[in-house]
């Protein structure tokens, strides 16, 4: 009897849950809106869908870490107040300028520069594509952070949770590339996104996917980075052709070593606020 109960408790159940999700929801997602490709994501149809598919999987994180694990919405890191888009919205501009900045000292020294294209994209096409890829990180950020959250203690934060969640992460991207400095670097991605994620507060899930979105949107919408070998035809920028061990190569600036060092400024606020935190006894 002790052995069932171990089998069906609110530590066996979340993470189960989680994971289901995060494997229908994905897969919806990659079916029914990336099967077309990355100019699928700047039609409103696309945005459309995805939003139904977030809205999914914010529901099941909700029912698995406040329904079966009994946490509250601030501590499951899903509370979403209007007063804290301005702390989301900061982090995700801070993001997209750093990464923009990398990306120019990266051109410095690549062989060949960034061409812009003639014609430019409409208005209307960038709010979609930042849409978009908000909410393809939002959803990514959702189902890594919730397994980490339903797979740690009620009071604080497990290694082993974080290392869970890294893998998860890692594995949803090995589609992409199999290339070892590109899953290292998402990899680290993950690790730093969960820090902040955590750091946060309640804003985490916000500031995390903000963050992510900002990066990928400026990567492939604006600078018109491959990744898996395809572009976003209607980017800003041309790609620069030639391999760069700085700037990246075929998988854009996820391969390259400006993407590590890009990640030292929110890792170093990760690690400072999670340090405070727990000699607060809070984690």
């Amino acid at each position: 009897m002790p052995n069932r109960a171990m089998r069906l408790s609110p530590r066996v159940i979340a993470p189960g849950l989680i994971f289901v999700a995060t494997v229908l929801s994905t897969g919806v997602a990659t079916r029914g809106v990336y099967a077309r490709g990355f100019d699928a994501t700047l039609s409103a149809g696309g945005v459309v869908a995805l939003v139904a598919v977030v809205a999914s999987m914010y529901g099941a994180a909700w029912v698995a870490l406040c329904r079966v694990y009994g946490l509250s919405l601030d501590a499951a890191g899903l509370s979403l107040g209007w007063r804290r888009w301005p702390e989301a919205l900061g982090l995700a501009a801070g993001t997209l300028l750093g990464y923009l900045a990398a990306v120019w000292a990266g051109s410095e020294v690549a062989a060949t520069p960034f061409v812009r294209r003639d014609a430019a994209l409409a208005p209307g096409a960038l709010v979609l594509g930042w849409l978009s890829f908000f909410l393809s990180s939002a959803l990514q950020q959702l189902s890594t952070q919730a397994l980490v959250r339903a797979l740690s203690p009620r009071e604080g934060l497990s290694w082993r949770a974080v290392g869970a969640g890294v893998l998860l992460f890692v594995a949803a991207h090995l589609s992409v590339s199999q290339s070892p400095r590109y899953l290292g670097n998402v990899a680290l991605f993950a690790l730093v996104s969960t820090g902040v994620y955590r750091a946060a507060g309640p804003a985490g899930v916000l500031c995390a996917s903000a963050a992510h979105g900002a990066f990928n949107f400026a990567q492939l919408v604006l600078m018109g980075a491959p990744i898996g070998g395809e572009r976003v035809r209607f980017s800003v920028y041309l790609w620069p052709t030639q391999e760069s061990v700085w700037l990246g190569g075929a998988n854009g600036f996820d391969e390259g070593w400006f993407f590590a060092l890009a990640l030292v400024v929110p890792g170093g606020y990760a690690l400072l606020k999670l340090r405070a935190l727990r000699a607060k006894g809070v984690l």
